[in-house]
Formats: structure tokens, C-alpha cells, sequence
């Protein structure tokens, strides 16, 4: 089990189409030549209305600390080993370090693809209702989501109270 890195963000308003042609043409391939990155996807969100906060969201496999790797990419951000775009509204990134509490789950006979499409859902359980909330969630809730005809993997991560200076609103993550 290897620790996640998602970073969600969108474009300048009108700059949607350039924004995603670098980010899955330069950026990923930038991103995933850094060492301890061993995979990655962009994808775009479904349902995104005009005023939503992000809109892309790209997850990232680590296989070392993610403040090693953040280190890393701050020092190539810019350079030609990893060219920057002015598509990006910058005040919309937020990065979240996440680290599995148990394994990826798989529903009844299917196959596990790390390309298919991602629910991602970020949560945080009333206070002091944490133990409880686990039981639930781990006990019955994915099962019955694995249950629904099209979902075929679920896994649960902790996320760091804080990635890259900014703080995370939500304490799990469901992908």
C-alpha cells in the first residue's frame, strides 16, 4: 500500500482545453519521471459546474515521503525539467497527502484498473464519532458501494492535516 498524492485545480476561466492538453501531455509525464512517483492520472471531474472550486483532479502513487517528493518537484517547478502553464488559477490548487488504513477492495470478479474512472470522496466524521464512523464504513458501506453495478474498487487513506502549506479540509479519503 503505497501513499497517494491528490491534487485537484482547474483552469483560468476559458483556458480549459489548454489547461488539460499540458497538464496530460507535459505535466504527468514532468510529474511522473520524478523519482518516487510510480504513477499517475489526470482526470477531468464529472460533474463540475462553472463556479466549482476545481475541476481537475490528478492522483499520484508514491513510494517515498511525500515531503521528499514535493521538495523535488518545488525545485523543478519552472525549470525545463518541469515547464509551468499560465492556464492554471493558481488559488484554486490544493494538494492532499494521503495514506492508506486498508487495502484496495475489489467487487466480486472484477478487475482492478488504475485507469478507469475515479469517485473520489473526501469526508470527516462528526467529533468523537470516529471509531464508529470506521466500523460503518469499513463493515457495510463498502461492501454496498461495491455492490453497484460499475463500481469495482474502493480504498480508504488518512490525509495529512497539512500538504504543501495548506491545510486539508477533510481528514479521509474514499477512492
Amino acid at each position: 500500500m503505497t501513499t497517494q498524492l491528490l491534487v485537484m485545480s482547474k483552469a483560468k476561466s476559458g483556458a480549459e482545453m489548454a489547461y488539460l492538453d499540458w497538464y496530460r501531455n507535459q505535466h504527468l509525464p514532468d510529474m511522473t519521471a520524478v523519482p518516487g512517483i510510480v504513477g499517475g492520472a489526470v482526470h477531468k471531474l464529472a460533474v463540475a459546474g462553472d463556479d466549482a472550486r476545481w475541476k481537475v483532479a490528478a492522483l499520484y502513487e508514491l513510494t517515498l515521503p511525500v515531503s521528499d517528493i514535493l521538495a523535488e518537484v518545488f525545485e523543478r517547478a519552472g525549470g525545463e525539467a518541469m515547464p509551468l502553464t499560465d492556464t492554471i488559477d493558481g488559488a484554486s490548487v490544493l494538494m492532499l497527502s494521503a495514506e492508506p488504513i486498508g487495502p484496495r477492495r475489489l467487487a466480486g470478479g472484477a478487475i482492478d484498473r488504475g485507469d478507469a474512472m475515479r469517485y473520489v470522496v473526501p469526508t470527516t466524521p462528526v467529533a468523537g464519532k470516529d471509531e464508529a464512523f470506521h466500523a460503518w464504513y469499513d463493515d457495510d458501506h463498502v461492501a454496498d458501494v461495491l455492490a453497484v453495478p460499475g463500481f469495482v474498487a474502493a480504498q480508504r487513506f488518512r490525509l495529512a492535516e497539512e500538504t504543501a502549506g495548506k491545510s486539508s479540509p477533510w481528514r479521509y479519503l474514499a477512492l
